[in-house]
Parts: structure tokens; sequence; C-alpha cells
């Protein structure tokens, strides 16, 4: 079991997210993923808290407000 959070760097395309889901889908010839998850300070994507530059996230999404976004490379601490 992994508790530490996990930093998702390079991450591009924060917006908003219609639906109310978790996902995490690879994307096609990148090597890049495209995930859903609920902005809760960090964001909750399938359990795992992920951080997120604070700096990248529109100010108009707030906690609670699900999200979608890409990245392209994850670090664990």
């Amino acid at each position: 079991m992994y508790i530490e959070k996990i930093e998702w760097l390079d991450t591009d395309d924060i917006l908003l997210c219609e639906t109310e889901e978790n996902t995490i889908e690879k994307m096609e010839g990148v090597f890049k993923y495209k995930l859903k998850g609920i902005r809760k300070g960090i964001v909750e994507v399938y359990g795992f808290d992920v951080h997120i530059d604070e700096q990248k996230i529109p100010s108009d999404i707030t906690n609670g407000m699900h999200i979608q976004f890409v990245i392209s490379r994850i670090d664990i601490w």
C-alpha cells in the first residue's frame, strides 16, 4: 500500500469536468494520460491524493469540483 502523495508533472489542459467520474486513460500516439477526479485542495483520482501545481489550476475551479487534466510524468515521493 502506497500512502505518500503523488506528484503529477507536466500537467496541462486542466478543465472543469462535466461528469463526476474518476478515470485514467492512456492517450494514443503520445506518452500522456488524461485523468478525471475531484478537487479537494489536492486532487483525488481513484483514492490517490494527487498534487498539482496550484498556479496551473484555473481560479474558477474550487474544492469539490470535478476536473480533468493531462499529464506526461508521475513522481512518487
